[in-house]
């Protein structure tokens, strides 16, 4: 029977909440067990959420990155039949075969390592560039735009009513209001 551990557990050792364990386990097929009220994952499944964890930080969506890992192609097991009577020399073939086999196997580990920084850092400059787009964007769009005309403040003129100095000067006196009536 596959080891398990229990979600808190996974949760920890990958550096991710709890629900994102149960929401990328069953985007990446493994099953959850329930035992008592503790739910529990394959140990196995550790691995894919961390190498899901790198990729989802790189910028990728949970679905593409569960779909990545799901159709990676997984590490075949070896096994070793008895044969009789080998020669060394294919002894030593094999030998230098699976060397080669396993530095390429590594090759690949850091090439994947690689690929999966220089996503992440193109994903960090896809947002720096989209936030320098937004700001030069702005100022541009303002440049091009006319400009609106303003009307400026002009004092009303008002036409003095033609009347003798002597009744201007009464009405200035003793009825202001009555010149402020008849000049509007």
């Amino acid at each position: 029977m596959d080891e398990k551990i229990s979600l808190k557990a996974a949760a920890d050792a990958v550096g991710i909440t709890i629900d994102k364990v149960r929401h990328w386990s069953v985007a990446l097929g493994f099953e959850i067990e329930k035992v008592g009220r503790v739910r529990h994952v394959s140990v196995g499944a550790v691995d894919a959420l961390r190498e899901m964890e790198v990729l989802i930080s790189g910028g990728i969506s949970p679905q593409e990155a569960a779909a990545k890992i799901k159709n990676r192609p997984q590490a075949a097991e070896i096994v070793v039949l008895p044969v009789a009577n080998i020669s060394p020399d294919v002894v030593t073939r094999l030998d230098g075969l699976e060397k080669a086999i396993s530095l390429l196997v590594d090759k690949i580990a850091s090439q994947e390592k690689t690929i999966a920084l220089q996503e992440k850092e193109l994903a960090d400059q896809r947002k720096e560039t989209a936030s320098l787009r937004s700001r030069v964007e702005l100022p541009i769009l303002m440049l091009n735009a006319p400009p609106k005309p303003v009307k400026a403040w002009e004092p009303v003129r008002v036409q003095p009513i033609p009347m003798p100095w002597y009744e201007r000067f009464w009405l200035q006196m003793f009825s202001p209001e009555t010149l402020r009536e008849a000049t509007e």
